[in-house]
């Protein structure tokens, strides 16, 4: 049996959960299935990213049949029949309440394929309306929602020569690879620098692993010389004058610990009961860099090792 290595992608509705989340008083619209989000309300207008189903999205306004939507701080449109306020996701499964008609298309003037019986099982393609397009018997078809328990899935599977395929893209762009993280709609989400050609990027790993939906390229918001390697000689340089300081010293800067955080896209240092001070300490005895934002912690967690 071909091993498969499971990479956890937590498919959650996550309103509040963090800092990229939306608030409880915003209106999330969901994709229903893979569509544009465009630069203006109809298809003329430039594409901005394509949406997988799942995809949670701002609701911002109208625009006749087009809406206005926020996603990762981009403003965009999509067209509105794709949209739905219930979170259905790619290969969701789902589960039948009752004995259901399964038809050609979504709607009762179409043709009865057959019928599932009560506790038997799909998976979902994508949404139309009150109707879900399934797999069904080796072969596409619809049913109505209603009738369904639906459930959506928490993981998806790569094999080892995919990992591979994977680590070996990464190792020859480690000039433009700065991490990888798990998005807010729970896709695979690679961090690139910025000024890279996400577009590349994008069709590269889709050959690479073609039937892999969940995975998205984002590009960093700091400067285009801003990459790995940039900032590892920040997050050493931090090191090295953290050991240089006397025992008092470190005592005033309280430092707890610093990394790159790749899905907030900025270099963290962690200072135990952050002051003003304190920045300003480490300002003048350790890193001046302008891509530094400073987490306050209560207490060290561990001793600390530099």
């Amino acid at each position: 049996m071909k091993k498969i290595i499971s990479i956890v992608l937590a498919l959650t509705i996550l309103l509040g959960a963090s800092s990229a989340a939306y608030a409880a008083k915003d209106k999330v619209m969901y994709a229903t299935e893979p569509v544009y989000m465009r630069s203006g309300p109809g298809t003329k207008y430039a594409i901005i990213t394509e949406l997988i189903t799942g995809d949670a999205l701002l609701w911002l306004g109208k625009s006749g049949s087009w809406a206005k939507v926020s996603l990762d701080g981009q403003t965009g449109y999509v067209y509105g029949k794709y949209l739905s306020k219930e979170r259905i996701t790619l290969n969701a499964l789902i589960t039948a309440k009752r004995n259901v008609t399964v038809r050609s298309g979504p709607g009762t003037n179409y043709k009865k394929l057959g019928q599932m019986e009560p506790l038997d099982t799909a998976k979902v393609i994508s949404v139309s309306g009150k109707w879900l397009k399934i797999t069904w018997n080796d072969q596409t078809a619809y049913v109505y929602k209603s009738y369904f328990y639906i459930e959506n899935v928490s993981f998806w599977t790569l094999d080892v020569s995919e990992i591979q395929a994977f680590q070996k893209y990464y190792d020859e762009n480690k000039d433009i690879y700065l991490g990888n993280f798990t998005g807010r709609t729970g896709d695979f989400t690679i961090r690139i620098i910025n000024g890279a050609n996400k577009s590349k990027v994008e069709n590269d790993l889709r050959k690479i692993v073609p039937g892999y939906p969940y995975f998205k390229v984002v590009q960093s918001a700091l400067p285009a010389h801003v990459d790995k390697a940039y900032i590892d000689n920040i997050l050493q340089e931090i090191a090295s004058h953290v050991r240089a300081l006397t025992k008092a010293q470190r005592e005033q800067c309280s430092i707890a610990w610093a990394s790159y955080n790749v899905a907030e896209d900025v270099i963290q240092v962690g200072i135990v009961k952050l002051t003003d001070k304190k920045t300003a300490l480490f300002r003048q005895w350790i890193s001046d860099s302008p891509y530094i934002e400073f987490i306050s912690e209560k207490a060290y967690e561990m001793p600390v090792e530099w």
